[in-house]
């Protein structure tokens, strides 16, 4: 008890007179049975440490009229450091805990006063296996053929990439036999805690052939289906639902209803959803599934975390909302957050809460009360683990407040500013990804260029990972200006085929039209670097010399081509590339509006180079319903045709709505489920040939013979 006294004589030296005395034995005292401090403030209690993810939630029952609290760790349970300072709330989140057991503890300050050390609680971190992208291949025919499940890098993906080289066709397909076993390996790989998404991507060009043979518990390959059909919807694996692709090329041995039939049911069975159940056409087709896959398995491994500032709130009880989604009003948003904000206590001491939080249009591991720092007059509150319905990458610059104002209806908060009041961090989980191939003989000529497609389709998931990925631009070429840019129009030749890209100078202009209203609006600045892009639209003389084929309605060399989807220019665009050594790809939606503008040159026309229409587009009005050559319309101020009318073409962009905000070489929204089309077509009113005017399609696989392209460098 002198040993305690004598450790604790400044603290509780109630007389001042430096010696152990009755009162200061009543203070020790006091302090033994309550676990309070200085001035009798008390400790926090109830201190908690769990392992989450790759983080460590420290939480404790707040203390009353709290102002802050400071956590402290240790390795062996001895030597303390600060951790934190001045947290807000009851809880703590340690992003970099050690490696075996970690040792907490937490004070807190009432009136300015320090508690003693709370309670000391321990915790076992393991960090376990390396987080990242891991994947797995099975390729089969009359036999089955593995590459264990294992991390996606360098090193695994030159072996991934020699096996799949090393395959050979041969006859008969365990379709059924090879996916059972590939779930068996998802369910039974090693894999990292951060574990958040889990997927099967198969590819079978005909119906299975020999499965019964290897697993005799099924009689009939409907039989069997239905049984991974089941696996496939209901088992998990480390706790994540199967997300199941499947991909079918009809084969020769495909053939009359029954066999067509059974094939669509077999496509359907291997899915875990119908959408993600692919039949498709040719092998350009099946790259473009490939491409598809490979970005929504990327996206679907982020997740989020959002910091809010609330400005210019002063009521107790104000409800707010915060839309995350550049809605135009409260109503309208479709991802945000909503509660309560109060405050207890009263002077230094009040504690800051929103209470009662609803989320919409997202998951998260925050709870219905977010606790808050305050720093002078803002208070600030954090919202963790976020992962959007649809994968979005949240943009602050999107983000908006608004104030429930006499129970009656939101008001805009007009203090609020994006930039200062609010951050977004985002963090990439680890998934695991099995991919199924079909090897049977079936395949033909078409069998090397499948092999091709598979390891694109893992260079793709592996740029993905390491934060690389180009978001589809179908050749790498980077967006927001071209490195090499010298200011002179430059000519390319391709198999005989020649066509220019226009110089385009860099500059600032507004994009948007203020008089257009919907999705045109608000006009906001936008900076472009220099870049290139096609002067005329991509014709089918030059896809044929890519590609080898036409899908065009209307046959002819300087016709524009069309028929083709997004997804199927992104399979034009690598290839071109790879035969030029260039980096073309589509122009962002906002390079596509400036140069339809006129770059610096631009005299402010609503159609691309002229006020009057039929100057410069083919239309509903004077198409006679088809497209016409290229180049036969007059140019616009940059000497670029065909930016209005003839057909629409396809831009590198997700579509969104506008932001308020400036903008430097804006790519458009990380993900979505809509691509950009521009400049209207021979088919659509004059209205769509704007300079300004927006459109989309929601399925980039889909095609249509008013749909084109142009390309940028």
């Amino acid at each position: 008890f002198a040993l305690v006294a004598n450790a604790q004589i400044t603290k509780y030296d109630v007389n001042n007179d430096g010696k152990v005395n009755t009162a200061d034995v009543v203070a020790i005292y006091k302090y033994i049975a309550t676990g309070e401090g200085d001035a009798g403030v008390p400790s926090p209690a109830n201190v908690k440490a769990v392992v989450t993810g790759k983080s460590v939630v420290v939480s404790w029952t707040a203390v009353s009229g709290a102002t802050a609290y400071t956590v402290y760790r240790s390795a062996d349970g001895n030597d303390y450091s600060v951790l934190a300072n001045n947290v807000g709330g009851n809880s703590f989140t340690d992003k970099a805990p050690l490696e075996g057991y970690n040792y907490y503890v937490v004070t807190c300050i009432v009136d300015g006063q320090t508690s003693d050390y709370s309670a000391v609680v321990k915790v076992k971190y393991e960090a376990g296996i390396e987080s990242g992208l891991y994947m797995g291949v099975m390729c089969f025919n009359d036999e089955l053929y593995t590459q264990p499940i294992t991390l996606l890098n360098d090193e695994s993906k030159t072996t991934f990439n020699a096996f799949i080289d090393k395959m050979t066709m041969k006859n008969a397909t365990i379709l059924c036999y090879s996916v059972d076993n590939a779930l068996d390996a998802l369910k039974n790989a090693s894999l990292p805690k951060d574990l958040s998404k889990v997927a099967i991507v198969t590819f079978t060009d005909g119906l299975d052939r020999g499965s019964t043979m290897l697993n005799y518990d099924y009689d009939s390959a409907k039989e069997y289906l239905a049984a991974l059909q089941d696996r496939i919807t209901s088992e998990k694996v480390k706790g994540f639902n199967i997300d199941a692709y499947s991909i079918g090329l009809r084969g020769a041995d495909v053939e009359g209803d029954d066999n067509i039939a059974d094939f669509h049911n077999t496509l359907r069975q291997l899915a875990s959803s119908e959408s993600n159940a692919k039949e498709v056409n040719n092998m350009a087709e099946v790259n473009a599934q490939f491409i598809e896959i490979a970005e929504q398995l990327s996206q679907s491994t982020i997740v989020q975390s959002v910091q809010i500032v609330l400005s210019g709130i002063s009521d107790n009880g104000t409800k707010v909302r915060f839309t995350l989604d550049n809605a135009s009003s409260a109503e309208s948003s479709n991802i945000y957050i909503e509660g309560t904000y109060i405050w207890t206590g009263t002077g230094a001491s009040r504690v800051y809460q929103l209470t009662d939080v609803t989320y919409h249009g997202f998951t998260t591991t925050s709870g219905s009360t977010l606790y808050c720092t305050r720093d002078g007059v803002y208070v600030s509150f954090s919202v963790e683990n976020i992962v959007t319905e649809d994968n979005r990458i949240l943009d602050n610059n999107q983000f908006d407040e608004w104030d429930y104002k006499n129970n009656s209806t939101w008001t805009h908060n007009s203090e609020w500013e994006p930039d200062r009041d609010s951050k977004v961090e985002v963090e990439k989980s680890s998934a695991v990804i099995m991919l199924v191939l079909d090897c049977s003989s079936s395949l033909g000529n078409d069998f090397s260029t499948l092999k091709s497609h598979a390891k694109d389709f893992i260079s793709k998931l592996q740029d993905a990972s390491n934060g690389n990925s180009s978001g589809g631009n179908g050749g790498g070429g980077s967006q927001g200006g071209n490195n090499d840019f010298n200011g002179v129009n430059r000519t390319f030749t391709v198999n005989g085929v020649q066509f220019t890209m226009v110089a385009v100078e860099g500059g600032t202009f507004e994009m948007g039209n203020g008089n257009g209203g919907g999705d045109v609006t608000p006009v906001h600045n936008v900076t472009l670097s220099s870049y290139y892009i096609g002067q005329t639209e991509v014709t089918q003389a030059l896809w044929t010399a890519v590609i080898g084929s036409n899908p065009s309605r209307w046959k002819g060399d300087d016709l524009p081509v069309e028929y083709v989807s997004w997804n199927a220019c992104q399979n034009f665009i690598t290839k071109l590339n790879a035969l030029t050594g260039e980096k073309f790809r589509l122009p962002t939606e906002a390079e596509w509006e400036f140069a339809a503008k006129g770059g610096n040159k631009s005299k402010g026309y609503v159609y691309s180079g002229s006020n009057t229409i039929g100057d410069v587009a083919w239309y509903d009005g004077n198409s006679g319903d088809k497209t016409h050559p290229v180049g036969t319309k007059m140019p616009n101020e940059l000497g670029i045709y065909d930016m209005s009318g003839n057909v629409f073409e396809w831009c590198q962009d997700w579509y969104g709505s506008y932001s308020n905000s400036a903008q430097t070489n804006p790519t458009g929204p990380v993900s979505g489920s809509d691509r950009v089309l521009r400049g209207g077509g021979w088919s659509d009113y004059a209205t769509y040939s704007r300079a300004a005017y927006r459109g989309y399609y929601n399925t980039p696989s889909i095609s249509f013979s008013n749909f084109g392209l142009r390309l940028a460098l």
